[in-house]
């Protein structure tokens, strides 16, 4: 089963801050007997106009619900404190609202 994310961080973040993370999340990828480690990646993918966008990708090589849901929630949980311990933020959803003047 795949797990497969954009991880959206805050503008501000330093490209070293950046490197930190994906780093960061590569080691865990590695080290990670319950994912297939050969399709296992975290990449910069996208400076878009509201954050820098990470994509992670990794396979769970199972058919149980159960176990890929604990796989996915132990690997989402390691990457926030990663990308805590980097010291970066994840972005904010932002909405533009445009309002005309009578």
């Amino acid at each position: 089963m795949l797990i497969q994310t954009t991880l959206p961080l805050q503008f501000g973040a330093s490209a070293a801050q950046v490197q930190a993370v994906l780093a960061g999340i590569a080691r865990r990828l590695a080290t990670d007997d319950s994912l297939e480690p050969q399709t296992s990646r975290a990449r910069l993918v996208n400076l878009g106009p509201a954050a820098i966008d990470l994509e992670l990708y990794a396979y769970v090589p199972t058919a149980d619900n159960t176990t890929f849901m604990r796989v996915r929630e132990r690997l989402l949980l390691d990457v926030f404190s990663i990308v805590e311990s980097a010291g970066v933020r994840f972005a904010q959803p932002t909405e533009i609202v445009l309002a005309a003047h009578p």
